[in-house]
């Protein structure tokens, strides 16, 4: 009966059916190495942007520096100049008169070549802009300010004083000729 028993079940063929679907695929771990050109390439961009970075700090130093320097020096030069005294026209006539120093000393000996520019260019320089010049010459040249003091102060006694000597010479001399020449210097008789 045994072998009844295990015929009476029917056999059931296992099959196997493929799925419709794809089997879910296997997640892959990408693992991205860089290759020795884009090492080689990020090294250079990491050196030139530092590089940059330095280049630029120390420029923007520079430009500091400068600016400093040109407020300060327009700072100072502020005390010296005078506000009456045009910049370009003088210039215009200085940069001429260091020009014709140079027209001057062609063809001459070697001190006159050398010294006649700068020399034209300063009296240019201190016929446009006098007041630059003598505020310049009082603080740069030693006992100058004593100088362009008294000259200021007694300097017009000074000439008050010469122009009276000058008066009692000529009023001496007018009476000595007679009246010949009279104070405004023409003589009598004659129109100019």
């Amino acid at each position: 009966m045994d072998s009844n028993k295990t015929s009476q079940q029917p056999y059931v063929h296992k099959v196997k059916t493929k799925s419709l679907y794809d089997p879910p695929a296997e997640e892959w771990v990408i693992v991205d190495e860089p290759t020795e050109l884009e090492l080689g390439i990020r090294k250079v961009r990491h050196s030139v942007s530092t590089s940059l970075s330095s280049t630029r700090s120390h420029v923007d130093a520079v430009v500091q520096q400068w600016v400093e320097a040109e407020r300060r020096s327009v700072q100072y030069m502020k005390k010296y100049t005078d506000p009456n005294e045009k910049f370009l026209p003088g210039a215009l006539y200085v940069m001429l008169g260091g020009f014709a120093g140079s027209i001057i000393g062609k063809n001459r000996n070697i001190a006159l070549r050398i010294l006649a520019p700068p020399t034209l260019a300063f009296g240019t320089f201190a016929y446009w802009y006098p007041h630059l010049t003598q505020n310049l010459f009082k603080d740069s040249v030693p006992g100058a300010k004593t100088v362009v003091n008294w000259i200021e102060t007694d300097g017009s006694d000074l000439l008050k004083r010469a122009k009276s000597a000058w008066e009692s010479t000529r009023d001496a001399i007018q009476g000595a000729i007679g009246g010949g020449v009279p104070s405004d210097g023409k003589e009598k008789g004659k129109d100019k």
